[in-house]
């Protein structure tokens, strides 16, 4: 088995401030997670929690697209923010697996990636490798982009298969 890397958006604007949100004109504030849909994790309790890996910001907003002084002020409120969130978070699985379809889609783990094995040290690393893989996925077309992609398929319901990046 090979680690099943999915990517996920939360919807966070209700965690920030009014006044800030009306200064950028934004209507949503999403926080972007890559984890893997096969490990669950117990913290203290007996009901499974995923391993979320911070991604980072996007805002659905108002600006206008030309205002490239606004856009760029907004880029680095986000980066402020993004450099000051939690690496890893945990959140409980009912949560994440009730999400809209809308916002999770399945990246699998290239064709090449590593079987995991007995060795948790080592399927640790197989893992963070999977992971980065994604990282560099995402960073090579947009998140948006990869939930509006109808290549890839919603991992809950596993009625299709993973894709395997081939057209």
């Amino acid at each position: 088995m090979k680690p099943n890397i999915c990517l996920i958006r939360i919807d966070e604007t209700e965690h920030c401030a009014q006044d800030w949100l009306e200064e950028w004109a934004i209507n949503k504030v999403w926080a972007w997670y890559l984890f893997d849909a096969d490990l669950h994790v117990h913290l203290c309790s007996l009901s499974p929690s995923y391993e979320l890996h911070f991604y980072g910001y996007t805002t659905d907003n108002n600006l206008a697209e030309d205002d490239e002084e606004a856009l760029d002020g907004l880029d680095m409120e986000l980066s402020d923010i993004h450099f000051n969130s939690e690496a890893i978070s945990y959140h409980a699985a009912r949560a994440i697996d009730a999400l809209s379809e809308e916002n999770k889609a399945i990246l699998g783990t290239a064709d090449d990636g590593e079987e995991l094995g007995d060795d948790q040290d080592e399927n640790d690393r197989i893992r963070e490798a999977a992971l980065q893989g994604a990282r560099e996925q995402i960073h090579e077309s947009c998140p948006e982009t990869i939930l509006e992609n109808p290549d890839y398929v919603d991992f809950f319901t596993r009625e299709d298969p993973p894709p395997t990046g081939e057209s």
